[in-house]
């Protein structure tokens, strides 16, 4: 019966120890079922504090569309607008997160042309309801649409500009920097014979401010001994000069230019100081240029532009660049 004993003992011992062995085991799983859930809990929470990112910001017409990367397991966007980068931020509006997107995205209709905005993102997280860091901050402004030349008509000797675009209160019509009309579509002006570079812009009259568009592309017009009007394609506008360097002398100045003198006819140079003026047009290849018999220790203002000449309707037009200036002072 001892031995009986012993073994119902040892047996007894085996299964005490078989189930010891089962509940470490067990609470092995359960402590790697732990540290599981609390790593998990520990990307989640690190994510959250990333944040959001941009994809794109732009103007819509009279609108500022938002776009930014969609984030996991967000519940909602709260979008914060200001009119001054580090002024005071009001949320505008709320957007719901969404699984499936790529991109998420918000219209921002109550804007003023002519202001500049400010905006940032925050998420939040749909698992721990918590919200991101803020999103850096982006910037745009709203501009007024740019208009164009459509056409110009030959009426009873003078020209009908018809301008296209947007129509907010109206257009102005440059000629070079000279303002020569305002309109809401056509205006009718007289041009000297010659070229001409046309430009527009549009306006807006906002309460008691006014805005403005950027010009449009430059237009090159050209207006014959007959009456005729041409427009021109921009590879026969003359090429702006540029100037190099200047050697400065007690009393002459050597101006050296950038570039081919090939790619133009003839350049007129123009000195002034005190309100007189030296001018002379020199014909190329010549890419650089003397003025002597200047006095020591005085600035001279000197200005330059490139003329091309073109055959329009039989005739031979000259066309010139915009000048460049350039206030150089002679050595004492």
């Amino acid at each position: 019966m001892k031995h009986l004993k012993i073994g119902i003992v040892t047996a007894a011992i085996m299964v005490a120890a078989f189930f010891a062995t089962e509940k470490k085991a067990e609470a092995a799983l359960t402590t790697n079922n732990v540290n599981l859930k609390v790593e998990k809990a520990y990307t989640v929470s690190e994510s959250e504090k990333t944040p959001v990112k941009w994809d794109s910001i732009m103007q819509d017409g009279d609108k500022i569309i938002l776009q930014w990367f969609a984030k996991k397991d967000v519940s909602t966007y709260a979008i914060y607008r200001s009119t001054s980068k580090n002024g005071s931020y009001k949320k505008i509006a709320e957007v719901e997160g969404n699984a499936v997107d790529y991109i998420c995205g918000y219209s921002d209709q109550e804007v003023t042309y002519g202001k500049t905005y400010y905006y940032k993102i925050k998420a939040l997280n749909a698992l721990s309801g918590k919200y991101s860091d803020y999103s850096e901050i982006a910037q745009i402004k709203m501009q007024l649409s740019v208009p164009y030349i459509l056409r110009i008509n030959s009426f009873k000797g003078a020209f009908n500009i018809i301008v296209g675009g947007k129509k907010y209160t109206g257009f102005e019509i440059y000629d070079g920097e000279r303002l020569i009309g305002t309109t809401m579509e056509a205006y009718l002006v007289s041009l000297r014979k010659g070229f001409h570079k046309l430009q527009v812009r549009a306006f807006l009259d906002n309460s008691s401010t006014r805005v403005y568009s950027e010009k449009s592309p430059v237009g090159i017009f050209v207006v014959t001994g007959t009456g005729k009007i041409y427009q021109i394609t921009p590879d026969s506008d003359p090429i702006t000069p540029e100037i190099k360097k200047v050697k400065r002398g007690k009393t002459s100045l050597k101006l050296i230019l950038h570039g081919s003198p090939k790619l133009y006819d003839g350049i007129r140079i123009q000195a002034e100081v005190s309100g007189k003026g030296y001018s002379k047009k020199v014909k190329m290849p010549y890419a650089k240029k003397t003025f002597k018999k200047l006095t020591p220790g005085t600035t001279y203002k000197i200005k330059l532009r490139t003329i091309k000449k073109t055959k329009i309707d039989g005739a031979t037009i000259v066309l010139y660049s915009d000048w460049v200036t350039k206030k150089v002072k002679t050595k004492k």
